[in-house]
């Protein structure tokens, strides 16, 4: 939606190789992973209700992430999926 990669910033800020192992770093010690993208631009170029799912989908709690059928039907009550689907067409 960006046209952006995941964690951008941090890879501009330490490089591929230095961000890639803040990255293992975190993972390591179960720590929370930085959301990949920029908050303002995704928002802006989805909406707050996007970015909320999308930070659903990767919290830190397993438990606390929604199931695939959710996430399904949080996409489709936002209409994300049926405008992906006209874009490809």
């Amino acid at each position: 939606f960006t046209r952006t990669h995941p964690h951008a910033a941090l890879f501009h800020t330490k490089g591929f190789v230095g961000g890639d192992l803040h990255l293992l770093q975190l993972a390591q010690q179960n720590k929370q992973l930085p959301f990949p993208y920029d908050v303002a631009a995704l928002e802006a170029q989805t909406s707050a209700a996007f970015v909320d799912v999308m930070t659903r989908c990767v919290h830190m709690d397993p438990a606390k992430r929604p199931s695939a059928n959710d996430v399904v039907a949080r996409l489709e009550a936002l209409e994300i999926l049926q405008n992906q689907a006209s874009d490809t067409v």
